[in-house]
């Protein structure tokens, strides 16, 4: 998948699709958040007229840059090169080129973990000197982190390579994977040693390319959703039933009232992450996870069913009126497709002071498949854990509070599972939805949605 978008490609062949070469190393193709054009990530050195860092770079039309093209599609793999832009003090460019497409990828904005493993791809000269075709030439490696610094990242080759077989790398993207996601977390730039003796590689964090992005004023990377969440709009509400015909009526009409609220006007991602961040942070989780699109999915589906239970006029939801939201939900997300059993700490981790009475918690994993038997967690499942919860945090004693003093604890608050809540009211019963037109379908689905999330206006502020 494209960040957080699926496609029927695998993991392997989104990889290559943004892979590209560059003059006679590596480069990886992404998309800017706006503009009609497409950015490559590279190293410096892979434009220069030769090694060494002094040495001139090429102007834009004396770089090479090659895509891979699928077979049985007619088109040119060149890419044109309109503009470079680099540092004069480290290894790092960015080729402003032609729109390619190839839609979005995520970029790594947590630090990568020691011993995390990752994958390096490219197009090596070993290859470029045995193989006939760019489809053949590109290859990839195995990487584990072994060291961290602010200016690079040292992997250790879990696949054996000596220098000349790493040669043509430089450039190419050292990509995380994790829960289907594709994340760009580094370009490879050079051996660590030089020699190659210890078949330790180095690579350039993501950090040091957005920088450059921002000291050029040109636009950064991020995906659709996070500029306008009507880009998840498709993506509500996808439940697989046993007959997708059985609610093709329902699903039609929340998408209705979805598109008000779009049409009236929604905050964008990246403005409520900012203004609202302590209420859809968890402690202990990555930033990361809130510019997941599972999140944003989640958060239209719940302004749907809140519009359902409130019975309101769709609206334009501001900053404000989305914190009044915030005070009757909210929102647990947690990017992982493992059971909630695995995270109770998280929950209990969550700050719940600002829910106002009869409140709740929604908990929102995605893809996953352990459901509990209610909706409702039980809060023996909570309490159970709570001292090695207190006990294992003692490094962050305001965390122990929170614990302590959680309203889960007491079943003041309490915890729906997003994707038990929607088999109960929804998926279970497809077969009543079959025979209701769209508007008694909505009317059935407001009582079922009604027993589990609290009834209170979205108030204009």
């Amino acid at each position: 998948m494209f960040g957080a978008i699926r496609t029927e490609m695998s993991e392997e062949e989104i990889i290559q699709r943004h892979t590209v070469k560059v003059n006679h190393g590596s480069g990886v193709v992404m998309q800017p958040s706006s503009g009609n054009f497409s950015y490559v990530f590279t190293a410096k050195h892979c434009i220069q007229e030769s090694e060494g860092n002094d040495k001139p770079v090429l102007t834009a039309d004396k770089i090479t840059v090659r895509k891979l093209v699928a077979q049985g599609e007619v088109a040119s793999d060149e890419v044109l090169v309109l503009e470079r832009y680099y540092c004069n003090d480290k290894d790092v460019a960015i080729l402003k080129v032609s729109t390619q497409s190839v839609g979005m990828i995520n970029v790594c904005k947590n630090e990568l973990e020691l011993g995390e493993e990752l994958y390096l791809w490219g197009f090596p000269g070993y290859a470029e000197e045995q193989e006939k075709t760019l489809a053949d030439e590109i290859k990839s490696l195995a990487l584990k982190v072994h060291r961290r610094e602010q200016l690079f990242y040292e992997f250790r080759n879990e696949s054996f390579g000596e220098l000349q077989e790493i040669e043509g790398y430089s450039g190419g993207g050292i990509f995380r994977i994790r829960e289907s996601e594709i994340y760009l977390a580094a370009i490879e730039n050079r051996m660590a040693d030089g020699e190659a003796h210890h078949q330790h590689i180095a690579g350039l964090p993501i950090k040091l390319f957005m920088n450059l992005l921002c000291e050029n004023d040109l636009p950064s990377i991020s995906a659709p959703h996070m500029h306008n969440i009507a880009a998840v709009k498709g993506k509500i509400f996808n439940f697989n039933s046993i007959d997708p015909t059985n609610l093709i009526k329902a699903k039609a009409k929340l998408g209705q009232i979805a598109q008000s609220y779009i049409s009236k006007g929604i905050t964008r991602p990246e403005e409520i992450i900012n203004e609202l961040k302590g209420s859809l942070q968890i402690p202990r989780r990555g930033k990361d996870e809130l510019e997941s699109e599972h999140l944003w999915v989640a958060l239209l589906e719940l302004i749907t069913l809140k519009h359902l239970v409130d019975k309101s006029e769709e609206r334009k939801l501001g900053i404000l009126e989305l914190n009044n939201l915030f005070e009757s939900v909210r929102l647990i997300f947690i990017n992982s497709k493992e059971s909630w059993r695995r995270f109770t700490h998280y929950i209990l981790y969550t700050d719940l002071s600002q829910l106002k009475k009869d409140g709740i918690a929604l908990l929102v994993l995605i893809g996953a498949e352990d459901l509990p038997d209610e909706p409702v967690l039980d809060t023996r499942c909570f309490s159970h854990f709570q001292h090695n919860i207190s006990s294992a945090i003692e490094e962050h004693p305001y965390l122990i509070d929170v614990v302590e003093k959680s309203p889960i604890l007491t079943g003041e608050v309490k915890v729906v599972h997003l994707a038990k809540l929607h088999r109960k009211c929804f998926l279970d019963n497809e077969f009543e939805l079959r025979d209701l037109d769209s508007n008694a379908a909505i009317a059935f689905l407001s009582d079922k949605y009604s027993n589990y999330i609290p009834k209170s206006e979205l108030k204009n502020a």
